[in-house]
């Protein structure tokens, strides 16, 4: 038991980014005013924004404007490997620090707002688990980046090796999975789900990229350590949020295969994906949907 204990603690501090970010005064404060850049405008969509982000250049925060750049623009920019691939731990503190300004200038209850320099300051010297520091920096890049792309992008020859982009552990491939699938299909099969227009849905589904040369849905190496998200907006844990709308997204197209008679579509759908993984029902809101259609496709 004492071992088992010793064991989980030490992963756990393994998973600490310790608080070692030692920025120049100059540095400091081009980040400070990069962080009131983006709270101020979060999407990064002003012209006038950008040109203010290019002036506080740096080495240390180059790379950070870059990807706040190719998010505002929504290009094939923001999926490039130079976005794609993980930024070391340091960086990655500076887009928390980015994010972690931001939720403070919008809390609603103006007492807990504190300066921003002591914000900066206080993400910079605290440790702060990485998965949740690599979900943020996937997040404020991809969210809206990948959300205006694939308005009217055809991404289907695109091909995402998560063997490629530097990233450590199967929980750190999922963080980047999740981030990138999130919003391309999350709100859109909803709505369209909604609508009943399956063929529009059809559509988006064909624009989809592939990840490790396999449909999304393929995609189901989720055996790792669940953890709780830092987010103002999110009170499931990582697992929780994350599953529930890959399956919720699942069980929208397998309905629509259904619905437009794409039977064997459905069924290499239903075969390959989350809905035939009993261990992860659990975490979606359609434990007993699932269940049903276990028993029926299992006969």
């Amino acid at each position: 038991m004492k071992a088992a204990l010793i064991s989980t603690f030490l992963i756990c501090a393994n998973l600490l980014v310790i608080a070692q970010n030692k920025l120049s005064e100059k540095d400091t404060n081009n980040l400070l005013a990069l962080s009131n850049l983006y709270s101020h405008d979060n999407m990064f969509k002003a012209d006038s924004t950008h040109q203010k982000a290019d002036a506080l250049r740096s080495p240390a925060l180059n790379h950070v404007i870059d990807g706040l750049l190719a998010a505002g623009k929504a290009d094939t920019s923001v999926i490039g490997k130079n976005i794609l691939q993980r930024p070391a731990n340091e960086e990655l503190k500076l887009w928390y620090a980015i994010r972690s300004v931001h939720y403070n200038n919008i809390d609603t209850v103006k007492s807990r707002r504190r300066p921003a320099l002591e914000v900066i300051n206080n993400v910079l010297t605290k440790d702060v688990d990485e998965r949740i520091l690599l979900n943020n920096y996937y997040s404020m890049v991809f969210s809206s980046g990948i959300g205006f792309l694939f308005n009217e992008a055809d991404l289907s020859r695109n091909n995402f090796d998560l063997e490629t982009y530097g990233l450590k552990n199967e929980t750190e491939k999922a963080i980047l999975f999740f981030r990138l699938i999130d919003p391309m299909i999350r709100a859109r099969f909803l709505v369209l789900q909604h609508m009943k227009n399956y063929e529009r849905l059809g559509g988006v589904i064909k624009r989809l990229p592939t990840f490790n040369g396999q449909p999304y849905y393929a995609y189901t190496d989720f055996n790792f350590v669940d953890f709780d998200e830092d987010n103002l907006y999110k009170k499931e844990t990582f697992k929780q949020f994350n599953i529930n709308f890959l399956v919720q997204s699942e069980l929208i197209q397998l309905n629509a295969d259904a619905v437009t008679g794409k039977i064997e579509e459905g069924r290499a759908l239903y075969h390959n994906s989350l809905l035939n993984k009993p261990e992860y029902f659990g975490f979606t809101a359609t434990k007993d949907v699932l269940e049903k259609l276990y028993k029926q496709f299992n006969k």
